[in-house]
């Protein structure tokens, strides 16, 4: 087989006035500069079907119709069809081809032998597959139309896959190369063939081997990848009643749909296709991070909320380019050396398999910042999984200027990540490429630029953003976040509006100073009401504090709850301990009545108390379920949940 890129000639010789050359020397020449004109096309535009070769078959007469087109070989040979000139004379001489026509039409085939070249593509060890070459009738000679057959007669018509072959070797057994001629010279033979073969030899001795074919065949993995979206949260007057419900809204919206499980297979998908002698831990990376129990839900369940939409936001970023990233720096030379293919005759798939794209340069098109930008955003998942920061609370309150829309660079980093060199430079593409990384926003601005716009963007004009970050809020006391809130607000004069929105309500949250009525004739009735409200409190505070954590069901107060078929059943064992002595309590009822036994809920609800004075009930209460959170995440207690619900979570 004749190739002219598996080695090149690097250098050639300028001839002297009356020079006598050599074979050696005029080869020399020749060969260089069609070495170079060869690497050009590669290397500077590019291999593969540029355009046309569409096929269409007529099932009627069973026709083969293929357009004009042009394709280049991995070789860095330009393919056209051909067919014989319009000119007689022209005609006369075999060497001369037309490509001045729009298709041609195929109704003629006959077996192909290519043992002149031995092409190693046709070829299973030392026999060759079967191939079929085929012809437009008007290529044909009328004398020799006999040793041709009709495409109607061709076993298995419909399952071929059509090829374009350039049949390249040096033609040799004439007198004259026998004498070797001096006037004359080696005829170097580069016919195009127009073959057939069926669709699994084309798989097995075509496909398979050529790996610029197969590094670029998204077509398929990118069909199968599934769509992965995120669902909503919903949030309504009933599933905010309590702490426990709205983070049950979350938990729900993370796992319903199976989010995770369709981003983490899709992402370990797109990165075998990427690195395919390579394996990632990503997926499972990505499971885990949302790996949470039912039971206990950590705190941060809406940061990682956000950060699912995150990740799947650069997922399908992603795969949105995966169809336009056909690029190649440097083609392998032994992809396909002299041949394109052109696909199969009858297609059932709704992309075309078993074809040649063009398989772009770098300096052509928008590919190649496609293909980086893909590989920027898959370290950009790995690095938001590595870097998410599980905390609880920020040390101030930030207003970020960021955006509502466009892709997941354009936004501002998020509190929830941590802002280090990893994430800074794999957040924003555009940035990054311009070395601009440091000037994205965020709320940590410790590694971001030390320029005022960057650490305090308040300052500077926001009207290309149409969002605002507040951070920082979690954790803090609402009247302390809201006042902060409200200041930054006025600071900087912004344009939002705030609402304060309770979650377990109780008559903490209204102060009576704000009602100037008296109600004299009832403070009697209210008094005793009080009272009685008071034994029943520190009686129940007692009782229910008392449940151990090491035990689902016990109580040190000798109730055992595991035998309760009726949730009545706490209310009706429930000690009754009456106090009737006036000023026997204290100011806190609940928290002078708990049982204070290290394995008990009580224990856990004192520590609480001690740590959020100046806490809501809500703060009391979230502290509490999240000492004792892993403490019931147990089998024993999982097994349990309507005990579970009622001790712990109601």
């Amino acid at each position: 087989m004749s190739t002219k890129l598996t080695t090149i000639t690097t250098q050639y010789r300028k001839f002297n006035t009356n020079q006598v050359l050599t074979e050696k020397q005029l080869n020399e020449f020749l060969d260089y500069f069609e070495d170079q004109h060869h690497l050009a096309r590669i290397g500077l535009s590019g291999v593969g079907i540029v355009c046309g070769f569409k096929l269409s078959f007529n099932q009627t007469d069973s026709s083969i119709t293929i357009t004009q087109g042009y394709g280049v070989t991995t070789d860095g040979d330009l393919i056209a069809l051909q067919r014989k000139p319009d000119n007689t004379q022209e005609q006369a001489n075999k060497i001369l081809k037309s490509i001045n026509l729009t298709s041609k039409t195929f109704t003629l085939y006959k077996e192909y032998d290519n043992e002149k070249v031995k092409y190693p593509r046709f070829y299973d060890g030392e026999d060759q597959i079967e191939l079929f070459e085929i012809f437009d009738a008007d290529d044909v000679d009328t004398v020799d139309l006999a040793n041709y057959s009709n495409l109607k007669d061709l076993a298995d018509l419909e399952d071929k896959v059509v090829l374009l072959y350039l049949e390249c070797y040096s033609k040799t057994g004439d007198l004259c190369t026998a004498l070797d001629c001096d006037n004359q010279g080696i005829e170097q033979v580069n016919k195009l063939r127009v073959l057939l073969l069926s669709s699994e030899n084309a798989i097995n001795y075509i496909a398979a081997p050529d790996v610029i074919y197969n590094k670029h065949d998204w077509y398929q993995t990118y069909l199968d990848l599934p769509e992965v979206a995120v669902g909503r949260d919903i949030l309504s007057s009933e599933n905010t009643k309590t702490f426990k419900r709205l983070k049950d809204v979350y938990y729900q919206s993370i796992n319903n749909f199976d989010t995770v499980s369709n981003l983490s297979n899709g992402i370990d998908e797109i990165y075998k296709k990427l690195n395919s002698t390579g394996s990632s831990t990503l997926g499972t990376d990505i499971t885990n991070i949302f790996s949470i129990s039912p039971s206990a839900i950590p705190l941060d369940f809406q940061y990682r909320f956000d950060l699912l939409k995150d990740l799947v936001d650069t997922y399908n970023e992603i795969k949105r380019l995966l169809l336009l990233i056909n690029v190649e720096c440097c083609p392998n030379i032994g992809a396909f050396q002299k041949h394109v293919m052109l696909g199969r005759i009858v297609e059932n798939n709704v992309y075309d398999s078993l074809r040649h794209q063009f398989y772009k340069s770098p300096i052509v098109g928008h590919e190649d910042e496609n293909y980086n930008r893909v590989l920027f955003l898959m370290d950009r998942v790995s690095v938001l999984v590595n870097n998410y920061l599980s905390s609880e609370q920020g040390e101030e309150i930030k207003i970020t200027p960021s955006q509502l829309n466009g892709d997941l660079g354009q936004q501002a980093i998020p509190f929830y990540y941590n802002v280090g060199d990893n994430v800074i430079n794999n957040w924003s593409f555009d940035k990054t490429r311009i070395f601009k990384q440091r000037t994205n926003l965020s709320y940590h601005t410790t590694n971001l630029a030390a320029l005022p716009s960057i650490q305090q963007p308040l300052l500077f004009d926001i009207d290309h953003n149409n969002f605002l970050r507040i951070e920082g809020i979690q954790g803090k006391l609402y009247q302390d976040a809201l006042d902060q809130v409200l200041k930054l607000k006025e600071d900087n004069g912004l344009s939002f509006d705030v609402k304060v929105l309770s979650i377990n309500a109780t008559t903490q949250s209204i102060n009576l100073d704000d009602y100037n009525c008296e109600f004299e004739d009832l403070q009697v009735l209210l008094k005793a009401w009080t009272t009685e409200q008071d034994c029943i409190l520190a009686s129940m505070a007692s009782f229910f504090s008392g449940f151990t954590t090491d035990e689902v069901g016990g109580n040190i107060r000798d109730v055992d709850y595991t035998e309760a078929r009726n949730p009545n059943l706490i209310a009706e064992t429930a000690p009754q301990e009456y106090f009737r002595r006036p000023g026997v309590f204290k100011k806190n009822i609940v928290e002078d009545n708990l049982t204070l036994q290290e394995n008990t809920i009580g224990f856990h609800v004192k520590r609480a108390f001690d740590e959020n004075r100046k806490g809501s009930v809500n703060d009391i209460k979230n502290a509490t379920i999240s000492y004792i959170g892993d403490l019931v995440a147990t089998p024993e207690w999982e097994a349990e949940p309507a005990i579970r619900d009622l001790v712990i979570f109601d």
